[in-house]
């Protein structure tokens, strides 16, 4: 990974200097966000005014490489460059063959990107929401899912500043297997009954928003919807036939496992001071087996977490 930092510092160098519009983009742009530990090349996207002077640069460098057709682009303008020994891609007028339709990806020259750093080097970034398009439709769904719980991620720390580990724990749990931890599925007068005598607590409450997206399949249904969007009746039935989804339980723990790792890097990325100690209850509750666990005290004390987990179809 060193050499090629090295290469990106490089090159960076040169294109800042001579004006050139460009990002970083694909996996190297994943690392630099902390969402990926490694990458296999460097993917550089440059405005198509600049191609040719992009070319001439970086003709200096590195060594052209052959050309591979693959048919699952049309992209106008691309050049394969060994530089350093790393394997550069530059690439314009992204364009990308999905169902008998070319979907074009020009680089936006007006738009403001994210940015960082590498040593005095300024490293410009191609955004997630885009490359999440980009893979849905080179279909990486295992890239989309690993950009979609980031961004999940993110959200929850910001609207759950006091989250706790078992909060993070519960929440892939739930957004990868829904409400399946009950081993003997309650009747709806069950549920009817325990809603009944929760409802009371949720009366000192008012949770906003009424509904919210977990990630992935499910969303939680705070109780106090009840009734500006649904009835007690209604929310049951709902929870209800969410018990009763199908689940695929290869891909369901492959995006558990892939948020825990997920939240283990981006701690580690950081430098989080929490990272030691989220390890290490991963690891013994891994031990003792994936299953159901209750929010943290803080965060009942705080959020007051009264919902019901509801898959999105039902929502619909």
């Amino acid at each position: 990974m060193i050499m090629k930092l090295k290469c990106l510092k490089r090159i960076a160098n040169i294109f800042n200097k001579n004006n050139i519009t460009w990002v970083l983009g694909s996996s190297m742009m994943l690392y630099f966000r902390g969402i990926v530990d490694d990458c296999t090349d460097i993917d550089l996207f440059v405005s198509e005014c600049d191609i040719e002077r992009v070319v001439t640069l970086l003709d200096t460098i590195g060594s052209r490489q052959k050309k591979l057709i693959n048919e699952n682009y049309n992209t106008r303008y691309f050049v394969e460059y060994l530089i350093d020994e790393v394997e550069v891609d530059v690439v314009s007028g992204f364009t990308i063959n999905y169902h008998n339709q070319k979907h074009y990806f020009p680089l936006d020259e007006r738009k403001k990107y994210d940015h960082l750093f590498l040593e005095d080097v300024l490293i410009f970034l191609d955004d997630l929401n885009s490359w999440k398009e980009y893979y849905s439709l080179m279909q990486r769904s295992e890239k989309v899912d690993l950009i979609e719980a980031f961004q999940n991620i993110e959200i929850q720390e910001k609207r759950y500043p006091l989250m706790k580990i078992e909060d993070w724990v519960k929440l892939f749990f739930q957004n990868s297997y829904g409400p399946a931890h009950f081993s003997q599925k309650p009747s709806k007068k069950q549920l009817l009954d325990y809603l009944n005598k929760e409802m009371v607590e949720v009366k000192s409450y008012q949770i906003y928003p009424f509904i919210e997206d977990i990630g992935f399949c499910y969303s939680r249904v705070y109780l106090s919807s009840i009734p500006k969007l649904f009835s007690e009746d209604t929310l049951v039935e709902m929870f209800l036939a969410s018990m009763n989804q199908r689940i695929d339980y290869n891909k369901a723990n492959q995006r558990f496992r892939m948020q825990i790792d997920l939240l283990l890097r981006r701690l580690n990325h950081k430098n989080s001071k929490e990272f030691a100690s989220y390890q290490r209850f991963i690891q013994d509750y891994l031990d003792d087996g994936i299953k159901a666990i209750h929010h943290s005290t803080t965060y009942r004390e705080n959020y007051h977490p009264h919902y019901r987990l509801i898959h999105n179809q039902l929502l619909k």
